[in-house]
């Protein structure tokens, strides 16, 4: 696969985990994850908070790495 793609792909990720985090603060959304998973309220925002941050550093490092080393 050519690097460009790699390199899309993780800012894809990035993007994706950083939307994921900041949704957690909309009730709508909330509201939406807890319909189709019965949990806590807060269970939800600690899952998918959890979710968004590790998916938005193993972006950062995945970019860095293509990027500094090639």
């Amino acid at each position: 696969m050519p690097e460009w793609f790699n390199i899309s792909l993780w800012i894809f990720g990035l993007l994706a985990g950083i939307v994921l985090y900041t949704l957690t603060y909309s009730r709508r959304y909330i509201g939406w994850v807890r319909e189709r998973l019965p949990m806590p309220d807060e269970k939800i925002k600690l899952m998918e908070r959890s979710g968004g941050i590790i998916l938005a550093t193993l972006s950062v490092l995945s970019l860095l790495k293509l990027l500094l080393i090639g």
